[in-house]
């Protein structure tokens, strides 16, 4: 161990890995879209790699050597939990207290430096300020809310809490331990302690790469299925979640309904204003449609000018009078520039039998949007078994107490 594990050896392999990290973080910023949070991890392996780096090769017995190492380091666990914080999406900035305490660990060791010389003190309360950090970390991942991947979430943690674990338990050696056997405990002391920062940058290192990767993944998946002008989920997503809705409804023997959405003479619409109006009119449509339903309700964007929103939990009366108001939202809203026309959309809804697949249950509700649109549109038809009929609004009181509220 003292040929292969010797202070400066482990100090050099420390120092090399902070700087490979160091630039690595930096290489993963500038090949795609900024991520919080990854410029202060990369900056803390930097002052952390430093900082060790002077303690490695400056005279030790130097308080100035000491006292700007040692600066550096503390900076570094503070960028640590700074970094943490907003890669994590922590709602509470726990770097703030981080920030507070440094100068107070500064001043406690510039005292035992030049007033009161204490080596001993002057590890301990560094030690104490790197226990806070590495414990303020943890909290940072624990409790932050981007949906990162539990694995790698938890590795992060391990490294953490490596570092932490062998932090508290150097305080308690050094507090406890004096005498002649103390000096050659705490080579072995310092050795393990460079050890547990190798871990800790390793685990650090590749949790954070981990959560970046599983980031880019569920971006190009979540891209794979919304609709590109829309924002809402297309067809190939409808085709993953429409099973699986029918799925649960049977396996709960609840109400299962659909809604399908034509946006009335589209193709008026783009003659008379342009395509870009008419883009913009599926856009605004879809954003109406989203707020409009329920968290539950899933929309979908089924064709050129055509949407579908599936309902769970929700009977074909609920679903008549959801598609009533979004048909009035509709109607009301300024989707096109012109004062002098109205844009407006024809809506048919049907009820999922257990009988029936997911063909037969479109179908019905095809049914039903043809003829509301054959009717003069602007208008909604419910599909019940083999019949259509055009949804009247009986009581208004009955739309709060059906129990289907549209924002």
């Amino acid at each position: 161990m003292d040929t292969y594990l010797d202070i400066r050896t482990l100090s050099v392999v420390t120092v090399l890995l902070c700087f490979s990290y160091f630039i690595g973080l930096l290489l993963l910023q500038r090949i795609q879209e900024p991520i919080s949070g990854l410029n202060l991890l990369a900056a803390a392996l930097l002052l952390l790699g430093i900082g060790i780096l002077i303690l490695g090769t400056s005279n030790t017995s130097s308080p100035l050597n000491g006292m700007l190492a040692n600066s550096l380091i503390g900076l570094s666990y503070t960028f640590l939990v700074h970094g943490i914080s907003r890669f994590r999406k922590t709602p509470f900035d726990y770097s703030k207290l981080s920030y507070i305490a440094l100068p107070i660990v500064i001043l406690f060791i510039a005292y035992f430096s030049y007033m009161s010389p204490s080596e001993n003190a002057r590890i301990i309360s560094m030690s104490i300020y790197i226990l806070f950090c590495t414990g303020l970390a943890i909290f940072a991942n624990t409790l932050g809310n981007a949906e990162d991947l539990k694995p790698a979430r938890f590795i992060l943690t391990v490294g953490l809490s490596i570092e932490g674990c062998f932090i508290l338990f150097e305080i308690l050696w050094r507090a406890i331990t004096t005498g002649t056997g103390a000096v050659e405990s705490a080579l072995i002391i310092h050795q393990i302690a460079l050890i547990s920062i190798i871990l800790m940058i390793i685990l650090l290192g590749f949790s954070i790469t981990w959560m970046i990767t599983g980031r880019l993944v569920a971006s190009m998946y979540d891209s794979s299925i919304r609709d590109g002008l829309t924002g809402l989920y297309n067809r190939r997503a409808l085709e993953e979640l429409a099973p699986k809705e029918m799925a649960r409804a049977q396996r709960h023997n609840d109400h299962l309904s659909i809604l399908l959405i034509d946006i009335d003479a589209f193709k008026k619409i783009n003659d008379t204003y342009g395509h870009q109006v008419g883009d913009s009119v599926l856009r605004k449509a879809a954003k109406l449609i989203q707020h409009a339903t329920r968290k539950e309700d899933i929309s979908f964007r089924y064709g050129g000018e055509e949407f579908l929103v599936i309902l769970p939990a929700t009977s074909l009366d609920q679903a008549a009078l959801a598609a009533a108001k979004l048909r009035r939202l509709i109607a009301s809203a300024n989707l096109l520039p012109s004062n002098v026309d109205q844009c407006t959309a024809s809506f048919g809804a049907a009820q999922f039998n257990l009988n029936d697949g997911w063909e037969k249950l479109v179908d019905r509700a095809d049914k039903a949007l043809y003829m509301a649109k054959d009717s003069g549109r602007n208008t909604v038809f419910v599909s019940e078994s083999a019949n259509c009929y055009q949804f009247e609004d009986r009581l208004k009181g009955q739309e709060s107490a059906e129990g289907h509220t549209v924002n």
